[in-house]
């Protein structure tokens, strides 16, 4: 019986001529069902980008799809968080936590503001 992995595989291939992934069109016609089964059931990357730089979250929003989009925002979020949190482990295991977390609020003003804190 199939677990889901070849699906999860075949799909994962499929690209088109812009190497948007079969996630990218659901999101692009806001099946969030089918995003939610692909993403939670069949491991399908939430990130994955196509030969522009455009993930399926980019692909909900321009659509219009809000829940899509806000399903999409979630995953992508956590990604993020998780991300933050192990590379503050590593950090705080290191010793370099503050530099760390100095270093993150720099970056982080500079992109969310386009202002450099020097």
């Amino acid at each position: 019986m199939d677990d889901g992995s070849g699906i999860a595989k075949t799909l994962a291939s499929v690209k088109d001529s812009m190497n948007q992934s079969a996630i990218h069109i659901a999101a692009t016609e806001g099946r969030v069902n089918i995003c939610k089964y692909w993403i939670n059931d069949l491991k399908l990357e939430v990130d994955v980008q196509d030969a522009k730089g455009t993930t399926p979250l980019h692909r909900a929003i321009l659509g219009g799809h809000m829940s899509t989009s806000v399903y999409l925002l979630e995953k992508h979020l956590i990604l993020i968080l998780q991300m933050i949190m192990g590379t503050l482990h590593c950090a705080a295991e290191k010793g370099t936590l503050f530099t760390y977390q100095f270093n993150l609020h720099k970056i982080l003003w500079n992109k969310l503001y386009g202002i450099s804190t020097g």
